[in-house]
């Protein structure tokens, strides 16, 4: 579907967090568990795991880094944020609950290390997860009388009646929910019949590491390439700017005029297609601004790849990705136009079409007095290249537009 997209500006992303994590040369490891069951098999795993290039993480730890004015329960998920791979060791306990959402903060650090893109390295207690199984056949049974009862309404009535088999444990009808929404969420790295011994872990963990490192590996290099092509983008969009600003005063000169300055700018565009927005060789591309007059939008400037044969189409408004646009104010993008109710059928030329439009950016440009003045369009052939508007390549043609803008609002 053609997905509408907010208008931005072009801003850097802050590279001193994410980005410089992803860049660091130390492996880190966070090894979440409940403490107070499980203390000792934290200490030998984390003497076990620490080597050179390493770095393990126990919120125990007197290391463990802790900001001013923070809580121990989000320092350590800040912590899980930065770390590379993530362990959990399920045991008896279900801990301290986390800002009163029904959720320990062992719980907590689990889904913050899925946001993070980590795949945990995870060993439940076998006797932990045969009970979590009992409770779950219990608490199915209870939802099925009580179906408007809440998570803590059930955990009670569960403690209440089978409060005897749960000796031993803390909040063991939490705890199986926690367990069922780590079940339910995993893909890989799962142990379910760990016995509790700290051998067995570090033996199972060190065995799942080298996954987690080749997976930090990759978005290191993710991260040095993001680097690399928002460098190029600067470079590029300086170059741009410095393009439009002497159009600008060629305009107030008088000596050309906008539609002129518009293509000048087409061009130059164009031949920064790389740099700007990806293109590969063979991608064939289109980038095009169309004014609007009398409620038809009309080609008037044009920069494309010499086997795309122009057409000198007229859309109406809502019609087509040009057309939506300028009727909804806003930036759209296709991976796909072709598989949207955007795509307009021409039948000479439907088979060519088919094979140069196929991935959409399109976003209006606005006159003085606050209206579309048009619309600019970028595609490309290749599925996908386009998706959605978190890519430097909408934020780039975001400002490819801005300048659009500045030189019709000048002309005008």
């Amino acid at each position: 579907m053609l997905l509408p997209v907010r208008q931005t500006s072009f801003v850097l992303k802050d590279m001193t967090s994410e980005g410089a994590h992803a860049l660091s040369t130390e492996f880190q490891i966070f090894i979440s568990s409940t403490v107070e069951d499980l203390k000792p098999v934290r200490k030998k795993l984390l003497c076990a795991l620490e080597q050179p290039g390493r770095l393990v993480r126990c919120s125990e730890d007197p290391r463990f880094p802790v900001e001013p004015g923070m809580t121990s329960h989000d320092a350590c998920l800040a912590v899980v944020r930065r770390c590379h791979a993530f362990v959990l060791l399920i045991g008896a306990r279900f801990g301290g609950e986390y800002q009163n959402q029904g959720k320990s903060i062992t719980w907590r650090e689990w889904e913050e290390a899925c946001l993070a893109g980590l795949t945990p390295i995870i060993l439940v207690n076998r006797k932990t997860n045969g009970l979590c199984r009992f409770i779950a056949k219990e608490r199915a049974r209870r939802r099925a009388v009580r179906p408007a009862d809440s998570d803590q309404d059930i955990d009670h009535y569960l403690e209440k009646r089978f409060g005897s088999q749960f000796k031993g444990y803390h909040h063991a009808p939490a705890l199986q929910r926690f367990v069922d929404a780590v079940r339910k969420g995993h893909t890989d790295n799962w142990k379910l019949d760990w016995s509790g011994s700290a051998t067995e872990a570090i033996k199972y963990v060190n065995q799942n590491l080298a996954v987690q490192a080749a997976a930090a590996e990759r978005r290191r290099q993710e991260a040095r390439d993001l680097l690399q092509a928002t460098g190029r983008t600067l470079v590029r969009l300086s170059q741009i700017g410095s393009r439009v600003a002497a159009l600008v005063a060629e305009i107030r000169r008088r000596r050309i005029e906008g539609v002129v300055a518009v293509q000048g700018l087409l061009d130059l565009v164009a031949s920064f297609r790389t740099q700007l927005f990806g293109f590969r060789d063979g991608d064939r591309y289109t980038v095009v601004v169309h004014e609007l007059r009398r409620g038809k939008l009309h080609p008037v400037a044009r920069a494309a790849h010499p086997d795309v044969l122009s057409r000198n189409r007229v859309w109406s408004l809502g019609e087509g990705h040009v057309g939506q646009s300028v009727q909804h104010e806003q930036m759209m993008v296709s991976g796909d136009i072709r598989a949207t109710r955007a795509w307009v059928h021409h039948q000479s030329t439907e088979a060519t079409d088919r094979m140069n439009y196929v991935s959409v950016m399109a976003r209006p440009y606005f006159l003085s007095n606050g209206k579309p003045g048009g619309t600019a369009t970028l595609t490309s052939s290749r599925v996908d290249h386009f998706t959605n508007s978190d890519q430097p390549y909408a934020i780039a043609f975001d400002m490819v537009v801005s300048f659009i803008n500045m030189i019709i609002s000048e002309a005008k």
